[in-house]
């Protein structure tokens, strides 16, 4: 299992519309991962979570897969 399997596989079990999601990960021009998380705008305040405390769970889950302690990973929630 990836990390963009894992992620799914953790946000479809609190998301009320599974459909809407996706997962994209790629590297932007400074070679830092950014992971993008596609939900339905109304699934958006449960993947942030109360003052980003998932988010920032997201952020560390991701950051330990890709062995990446040193460096930044940006992880961008859209409501679509």
């Amino acid at each position: 299992m990836n990390i963009i399997d894992g992620l799914q596989n953790l946000i479809k079990n609190f998301i009320e519309n599974e459909e809407s999601l996706s997962i994209d990960l790629k590297k932007n021009e400074y070679d830092v991962p950014v992971v993008t998380i596609r939900v339905s705008h109304s699934d958006m305040r449960k993947v942030i979570g109360i003052q980003g405390k998932i988010y920032r769970a997201i952020k560390t889950l991701v950051r330990f897969s890709l062995r990446n302690d040193l460096a930044d990973v940006i992880i961008d929630v859209v409501g679509q």
